[in-house]
């Protein structure tokens, strides 16, 4: 079969077209819903997203576990069992942490600001490369709560830090600017 130049050409103006993602040429202006949260504090709203991403990832990766150890090899039952088991955990943990922080999340947004007296702590994960990230779990109503989920999920061999009162880290760091920055003379 012999395809033409300008076969060519007016496939390739078709997908062009069909992937221009301009919604100018729309009558009615298309606005991509965004959550509340991000608006009053992207750090709480990152926390509530790294909450969804974990449970997400766990839980499809325990239910979908393919390995099987390999029954001639024994470090293959070593390496393989703990392996599923450490998904399965992490997956009942996040589980168990939506109900929880869900509550609070939807607080902030229905008080527009992060209300005093609520918790976090942060997770750290190492790549190997002596690298770390830390990213904040939480928010939690009480102190209480908050340390039964750290001490939880330090059980998973994972290091955190401690609990600690939320802070909004941009009035803190205005805060910290207006101390040591003197008066303006006039």
């Amino acid at each position: 079969m012999k395809i033409s130049l300008f076969s060519i050409f007016a496939l390739a103006m078709l997908v062009v077209a069909a992937c221009d993602n301009d919604s100018s040429n729309d009558k009615g202006e298309k606005k991509h819903p965004t959550d509340p949260l991000a608006k009053i504090s992207p750090d709480v709203y990152l926390m509530k997203m790294w909450g969804q991403m974990g449970k997400k990832s766990d839980c499809f990766i325990s239910k979908n576990f393919s390995l099987k150890p390999d029954p001639k090899n024994k470090l293959s039952e070593h390496l393989i069992g703990p392996l599923k088991e450490g998904y399965e955990k992490g997956c009942a943990f996040w589980k168990a942490l939506e109900p929880v922080t869900a509550p609070v999340f939807q607080r902030v947004v229905r008080e527009g600001t992060v209300p005093p007296s609520t918790y976090f702590f942060t997770k750290f994960e190492g790549d190997g490369e002596k690298k770390y990230s830390q990213d904040k779990i939480g928010l939690f109503d009480n102190l209480e709560t908050c340390q039964k989920f750290e001490t939880r999920y330090q059980g998973f061999g994972e290091g955190t830090g401690r609990c600690r009162e939320w802070k909004d880290p941009l009035k803190a760091a205005l805060k910290a600017f207006r101390s040591k920055t003197p008066p303006i003379a006039n």
